[in-house]
C-alpha cells in the first residue's frame, strides 16, 4: 500500500505540472521507473483493490498496480508462498510468488482437471495395473524407491470416483496414471496440459506428465493458486480432498484404507481445511496447496512451495493461519 500511495502522490503531482521539454523528460523518467519497478523487484503485483489477476473476481480489471505484503516478519521457511482471500480474490501476502520450482504431486491437480474435462464419469470403471504403472514410473524412480500408491498386489478395477479420491487424498500415483490412461486425452498428456495452461494463463507452468515425479514439471505459487482455484470449483473434488482418511473399494470388493498426505486435514485448531493437495520431491522439498476456513468463517487459499521438511510445511501453514486470525 505504501508503494501505491507513493505512486498516487507522484501521479497527482505530475498532473499539476505544465509540461515543457524539461518537465516532460522528468515525467517520462519517473513513469518508466514505476513501470519497471515490480518486474525488477521480481515481486507479484495486484490491482488497486489488491485482487489477484486471473482469479474469479469481477472487479479485477483495474490497472493501478502495487506490491503486496511480502510476509517478511513471519520468517516462513518455504521458498515461495501466496495467501489469497478465497471469497474476494484479494492477495493478502506473498513471498517470491513467481519463483519457478518443481511442482511434485501438486501436478496431480492438473491431471484431475483434465480427467474431469475429458468426460470420465464417476461411475465408470478403470483398470489399475501395477505392472503397467511400474513401467510408466520407472523413468523417474528405481524399483527400490517408495512412491505413493494405493497398494495393489495385482490388477484391480475401480470406479473413477474412487480413483479421484486416491489421487487427491493419498496422492496415489497408480490412481492418477490409470485415470489419465482411461481419459483418452486428445494427443499427448503434455499437449492436453499445455492447452489448459493456456486457458488458465499459467504463464510460468510447464507440465509433461501427471504424477509430478518428473522435476521438469514446474510452476510458481501464483500459478498454482490459479490452478487450484479452477480445480476446487468442482464441489465433488473439494468435498473429499479435506478428509483425513478414506476407504475405497475395488470392483472385486477389496477395501483399501488411504490416509491424507496433509496431516492438517481433519486436525483441530483455529481453522479447518476445506480442500488440499500436497507434494514432495527431493529437488524442491515439501509443497502444499489448501483452502482453509477460520473459526470466524473467512476462507483463504494458501500455496507453499519448497519447505525444507514436512514439519516446516506444517509450521508455515499454521503461521499463516495464525497471522490472518490475529
Amino acid at each position: 500500500m505504501k508503494l501505491y500511495l507513493t505512486m498516487k502522490f507522484y501521479k497527482e503531482s505530475l498532473s499539476k505540472i505544465r509540461l515543457n521539454h524539461t518537465n516532460l523528460g522528468i515525467s517520462v523518467l519517473i513513469a518508466a521507473i514505476f513501470a519497471v519497478w515490480p518486474v525488477a523487484a521480481d515481486k507479484i503485483t495486484t490491482n488497486q483493490q489488491g485482487l489477484a489477476p486471473g482469479l474469479r473476481v469481477s472487479s479485477a480489471a483495474e490497472v493501478n498496480w502495487f506490491e503486496v505484503n511480502q510476509l517478511d516478519k513471519l520468517n516462513l521457511k518455504s521458498r515461495a508462498v501466496i495467501l489469497i482471500d478465497s471469497d474476494s480474490g484479494r492477495i493478502i501476502g506473498a513471498k517470491q510468488p513467481r519463483l519457478v520450482l518443481p511442482l511434485a504431486s501438486l501436478s496431480k491437480l492438473m491431471a484431475v482437471k483434465l480427467v474431469l474435462d475429458y468426460g470420465l464419469r464417476p461411475e465408470q470403471v478403470v483398470l489399475v495395473s501395477p505392472t503397467q504403472i511400474a513401467q510408466q514410473t520407472s523413468v523417474y524412480v528405481d524399483e527400490d524407491s517408495a512412491i505413493s500408491q494405493i497398494g495393489l498386489r495385482q490388477a484391480e478395477s475401480f470406479r473413477v470416483a474412487d480413483l479421484l479420491i486416491a489421487a487427491v487424498v493419498a496422492s496415489a500415483n497408480d490412481a492418477v496414471i490409470a485415470l489419465v490412461n482411461g481419459a483418452q486425452l486428445p494427443g499427448s498428456y503434455g499437449a492436453a496440459a499445455q492447452k489448459q495452461i493456456n486457458i488458465l494463463n499459467l504463464n510460468e507452468t510447464r507440465l509433461f506428465e501427471p504424477t509430478g515425479l518428473d522435476p521438469a514439471n514446474v510452476s510458481t505459487a501464483f500459478d498454482v493458486a490459479r490452478l487450484a482455484d479452477a480445480v476446487w470449483r468442482d464441489n465433488y473434488i473439494r468435498e473429499f480432498s479435506h478428509q483425513s482418511a478414506v476407504n475405497i473399494k475395488s470392483s472385486s470388493g477389496s477395501v483399501y484404507k488411504l490416509t491424507n498426505t496433509n496431516v492438517l486435514a481433519g486436525a483441530a485448531g483455529n481453522y479447518r481445511v476445506l480442500a488440499s493437495k500436497t507434494g514432495h520431491l527431493n529437488e524442491v522439498g515439501y509443497n502444499l496447496a489448501q483452502i482453509i476456513r477460520l473459526n470466524n468463517g473467512q476462507r483463504y487459499l494458501m500455496v507453499l512451495l519448497g519447505a525444507p521438511t514436512a514439519t516446516a510445511r506444517i509450521e508455515d501453514a499454521n503461521l499463516l493461519a495464525n497471522w490472518i486470525s490475529s
